[in-house]
């Protein structure tokens, strides 16, 4: 085995071994981690020279992972073999996808020729076509393919139990997640580089957790139906490529199965390999050998097979319209039909076609198959022809207007409208002329609000059908949809289904407007002056109502904690009340999510629309300011994706692009900083308040990171007006928030957050010097230039040194000893970072044989009443309603997580405590504490002034607390628990901060004194002789310290101290223990005494 076969494996290995599967991580934990996210990108790169490999491995280990389940039991295989199979199909797919990237890449460095576009008018915005990636072995396809046929098997339970309408009308569930996992494949934009796994694989799509009609499968969850979700997108994005690679594999294994369902007796044989041919590069010699092969035949084959095969191809051709769309124009432009007979194959379907419930399934294939005869189609929309076709047209108008079977026309003609908006304007195009006659009747048929169109089968609104409609119909004429389409859409008084067609049909327009549109069709930006204002007030409506659950649900929740549950008063009839009550709570929720999902994917798509100029015009700053802090506030919304999408709008809303589109021009930098700061405030807000996983505190920290980075881009453009509005409250809200934020982060026992923070920092510090407010701290609005230089060392030692968590927590230390002013931020962190301490004290400090599994409620109750009158100040942070909590761990990491965390707060309150004192004596900081909770709360309508801010009284003593900490810290030196001993004793010597000697001497020597009778003489016990043996270890470890620059212990009187220390080991003895506490009591006189 060569080395690069034997590192390949070992990637995929160490992938292997960390799978949901075999270890207790979540899809969410594996795709957030470094090593994993390091070792995808690794394969990623290799699968330019090693793909053969790298897909031989990754296949193996998925059909390993599938072996335990059963190929017709999907609703039963566990969740974490799903997360592990969607795990290794993403990997895969990535792989394939650079291959075919690399591929396009090389030939056009090597100046090879791509196929001839057939259109000489360029009708692609980015005229990129399909070049077929290098084939691979053929026997590594058929295993690819073979393996990947199992979930096949997923996607038609899928179609089964997820339909957006019948099978007749409109594409199904299962077409649109086969469209959207080939969608990046058949755009030009897919083929690019990826430096990094990110784009890749964390962020879902945005369509999986939605469909108009989505019915729960009784057996599943949520959660359980999205993820088989991206599991059939991930398998038809592989086998999209292994189809443009390896034709011949996927050809003859359709075959295959033709011929054998031909001719077989089973009354119910298995279909699903024809599904192949749903998620396959199907181009236009292809498609007609297909068809070819269909029409021999086609006829042979049973009823049932026939219905299911009609379905798959119709769904067929629309992939290749919709991926070789200048194929399909030059179709149309020669005004001949399709080789392979699809006009035959028109003619069987209308002779099999003989009742209703069959014509629902045959009609749409006959369209989109006489659309592929635009020579026949000609002659039958202009009436030149009395043959099949000319018929079928005639019964379409026919049933269109009335009969069983309009909704089936109606889907018939939305398909005609579409392919129109695939072809130029022009005259000699059959589909042109049949538009004309039906766009009113469609319109009066789906967009009347008094009634809703429904699909005949499911009765439920056909949503889909609509959002195909409205979209064609605004390519086709875009400014009749405006006037006479849009409005019924967002009128107050239409279903709440018609805005969600609305914002959908412009999520398609979007993404055609990324690069691969047709230049004819037109753009999103054509919408924005009818759209944007509404769209605006739509998403707020959506949280609005969201609170307003939030809240009954609360409501609700209380009354049953008190027994007063309405269906305990009132009977049977009010329980069955209340279960309607929350059917239609339930339907309300997923509805409201739905509306979110698609305006936040809209606007990440183009994030123009957010800002855009409503049709009134005039000033918006207070629009895009609502706006901006509504999809901030979707950061800490409970489903992942609405998370995702709203941290990824934000972030390109920060972008250069489109900050000056925020508000009037003339007040850029204004509108700048109080937009921006509300948005760093909430975000800073969340954060603190989050009780998600470390991965999303990650995520969030991580948005942070880049809203800075942007931001100081952002300011360093514009530097000659930066200073306009910089002293806006909002600014001075927010960076209070982050230094607190920051500050608390730095005592994260993961890893990773505490050098994210750093990082931050160093940004905040990068900001004090583009604004120039680093050289005038007296009028900054960034706390933390008062210890600029101190944040600055931290900054640049956390970017360039690697260190682990232990060294890196030390380095923090002792830079916060060197801390010397007092900031509301800093003020206010330490507070926070008490009552953690506080928080987590009770449970860390049990004896190790005791139970850990549950904190006890005395802690948190008493860490709520340590901070007297500030506390308000964390709960106008936070926000209302919420509680101090620490983030949850784990199960079987809580112990070390827990404990680490907690020795991390123990050596910052140490080493920062030393600022407190000094704000003892700074009555003017300590007041910023209080009055600065109103604009960290976000009440910027506050009767507190700007220039009274910082004058505010309010009772806060920083003293008493911190008095109070260095008592607790001295109380712990004896503690039952070993490890809590040894950390405060470690921590007491090296961390503690150097204005906190005094404190800590003066309780030292309270307690020793104790030790003492009414005679002077001493008690001698275990714990006296305990604490007597870690106070000397203390007192040695701060004079060992006394060679830096920044302790001095010389201000500090110890000698009564010491004078206890020696009559109290006078008494104890000469055992074993006592002379060993004198020797180390010897050995501190020494230090003392040099």
């Amino acid at each position: 085995m060569s080395a690069d076969t034997r590192l390949i494996s070992s990637l995929i290995n160490r992938l292997g071994i960390r799978l949901p599967c075999n270890t207790p991580r979540s899809l969410e934990s594996l795709e957030s981690d470094p090593i994993i996210r390091q070792t995808v990108g690794a394969l990623i790169d290799l699968s330019k020279f090693r793909l053969g490999h790298i897909a031989n491995q990754l296949v193996l280990m998925l059909e390993n992972v599938s072996k335990t389940t059963s190929v017709h039991t999907e609703e039963s295989v566990p969740f974490d073999i799903l997360q592990s199979q969607l795990f290794l199909l993403k990997v895969l797919n990535a792989c394939l996808r650079q291959y075919w990237a690399n591929h396009l890449e090389g030939q056009e460095e090597n100046g090879a020729e791509l196929p001839a576009d057939d259109n000489a008018e360029n009708p692609t915005r980015e005229s990129t076509r399909l070049v077929d990636p290098p084939p691979l072995d053929d026997s590594l396809a058929r295993y690819i393919v073979n393996i990947l046929i199992r979930f096949l098997h997923q996607m038609a339970m899928q179609d089964a139990d997820h339909s957006f309408t019948g099978s007749g009308s409109t594409l199904s569930s299962r077409e649109n997640l086969l469209r959207q996992g080939i969608a990046d494949l058949a755009a030009g934009s897919i083929f690019t580089m990826f430096s990094s796994y990110a784009p890749v694989l964390t962020r879902p799509s945005p369509h999986s957790s939605y469909s108009f009609h989505h019915q729960t499968h009784p057996s599943s969850s949520r959660a359980y139906q999205e993820l088989m979700q991206e599991i059939c997108r991930a398998t038809a994005g592989i086998l999209f490529v292994i189809s443009a690679s390896n034709w011949n594999v996927i050809f003859l294994k359709l075959k295959t199965k033709l011929a054998y369902l031909s001719s077989t007796s089973d009354e119910w044989p298995e279909t699903v390999e024809l599904r192949l041919l749903e998620c396959s590069a199907l181009n236009s010699r292809r498609l007609s050998a297909v068809l070819q092969e269909l029409c021999n035949g086609f006829l042979h084959l049973k009823k049932g097979i026939q219905l299911t095969l009609a379905s798959i191809l119709r769904s067929s051709i629309w992939h290749w319209i919709q991926t070789y769309p200048t194929e399909f124009i030059a179709l149309c432009q020669s005004g001949k039909r399709l080789d392979g007979g699809p006009e035959l194959l028109f003619d069987m379907c209308s002779g099999l076609a003989d009742n209703p419930k069959r014509k629902a399934i045959f009609w749409p294939l006959q369209t989109v198959l006489l659309i592929l005869c635009p020579d026949l189609l000609m002659g039958a929309a202009m009436n030149e022809a009395r043959n099949k076709k000319a018929l079928f047209l005639d019964n379409l108008k026919k049933s269109l207007k009335f009969g069983r079977l309009s909704d089936v026309a109606t889907a018939c003609f939305v398909d005609i409208c579409k392919a129109c908006t695939y072809v130029p304007k022009s005259d000699s195009i059959a589909l042109r002329h049949i538009v004309p006659e039906i766009e009113h009747e469609l319109r009066d048929r789906l967009f009347d609000p008094q009634r809703p169109f429904a699909n005949a089968e499911t009765g439920t609104v056909d949503g889909a059908l609509m959002m195909d409609c409205l979209v064609a119909m605004f390519r086709l004429n875009p400014r009749h949809a405006l006037k006479a389409l849009v409005p019924v859409c967002l009128d107050d008084k239409s279903p709440t289904v018609f805005h969600l067609v609305l914002v959908r049909a412009c999520l398609v327009i979007a993404e055609e407007g990324l690069g691969s549109g047709l230049s004819w069709n037109p753009s999103i930006e054509n919408m924005y002056r009818s759209i944007a204002a509404p769209f605006r007030c739509l998403f707020l409506e959506q949280l609005n109502r969201e609170r307003s659950s939030n809240a009954m649900t609360g409501h609700t929740s209380a009354n049953m904690g008190d027994g007063t549950s309405s269906s305990s008063k009132k009977g049977p009839m009010s329980a069955s009340a209340e279960k309607k009550q929350r059917k239609v709570a339930m339907e309300d929720a997923h509805e409201r999510q739905e509306i979110l999902i698609s305006l936040l994917t809209l606007y990440a798509t183009d994030p123009g629309l957010v800002v855009a100029e409503g049709a009134t015009g005039g000033p918006r700053v207070d629009d895009n300011a609502s706006i901006i802090a509504g999809i901030t506030t979707c950061l800490k919304d409970s489903n992942l994706i609405i998370r995702q999408l709203a941290a990824d709008v934000i972030r390109k809303l920060h972008s250069e692009k489109y900050v000056p589109l925020w508000g009037p021009s003339e007040h850029m930098m204004e509108t700048f900083w109080k937009i921006s700061s509300n948005a760093i405030l909430s975000l800073a807000r969340q954060i603190l308040d989050s009780k998600e996983r470390i991965e999303s505190q990650k995520q969030m920290l991580e948005l942070l990171k880049d809203l800075l980075v942007l931001r100081n881009e952002f300011i360093a453009l514009h530097l000659e007006v930066a200073h306009q509005g910089a002293d806006a409250r909002e600014r001075l809200a927010a960076s209070i928030a982050l230094e607190i934020v920051l500050l608390i982060l730095l005592c994260s026992a993961n890893a990773d957050i505490p050098s994210m923070a750093v990082a931050c920092f160093g940004h905040l510090c990068r900001e004090a010097q583009i604004t120039g407010e680093a050289d005038d701290a007296q009028h900054s609005q960034l706390t933390i230039v008062e210890n600029l230089h101190v944040y600055q060392e931290l900054s640049f030692g956390g970017g360039t040194l690697v260190m682990g968590r232990k060294a890196l927590q030390k380095r923090i230390r002792k830079l916060l000893r060197m801390m010397s002013k007092d900031t509301p931020g800093n003020l206010a962190g330490w507070e926070e970072a008490y009552k953690r301490w506080k928080f987590l004290t009770p449970a860390v400090n049990r004896r190790p044989d005791e139970s850990r599994d549950a904190i006890p409620e005395t802690s948190t109750k008493k860490s709520a009443g340590t901070s007297g009158s500030s506390g308000a100040f964390y709960e106008k942070l936070r926000g209302s309603g919420t509680k101090t909590q620490v983030i949850g761990f784990p199960r079987g990491e809580v112990d070390d997580n827990m404990i680490a965390e907690w020795q991390n707060y123990t050596g910052f309150l140490a080493a920062l405590g030393g600022c407190c004192l000094s704000a003892d004596a700074n009555a003017e900081h300590v007041s910023n504490v209080s009055s600065t909770s109103t604009l960290v709360s976000g009440n910027t309508n506050s009767s507190v002034e700007t220039s009274k801010r910082r004058s505010v009284p309010q009772p806060y003593d920083p003293t008493h607390m911190v008095d109070k900490f260095v008592a607790e810290m001295v109380d712990l030196l004896v503690s039952d628990n070993v490890v809590v001993r040894e950390v405060v004793k470690e921590i007491l010597g090296t961390d503690l901060s150097p204005g906190l000697y005094a404190l800590l001497f003066h309780h030292l020597e309270t307690a020793v004194a104790r030790f003492f009778d009414s005679d002077r003489s001493a008690i001698c016990s275990d714990r006296n002789t305990l604490f007597i043996e870690h106070a000397i270890s203390v007192l040695k470890l701060l004079l060992d310290r006394m060679g830096d620059p920044f302790d001095n212990l010389f201000a500090v009187d110890f000698g009564g101290l010491v004078h206890l220390f020696a009559k109290y080991l006078n008494k104890l003895g000469t055992n074993t223990l006592a002379l060993r506490i004198k020797v180390k009591f010897c050995q501190m006189c020494e230090v003392l005494m040099q």
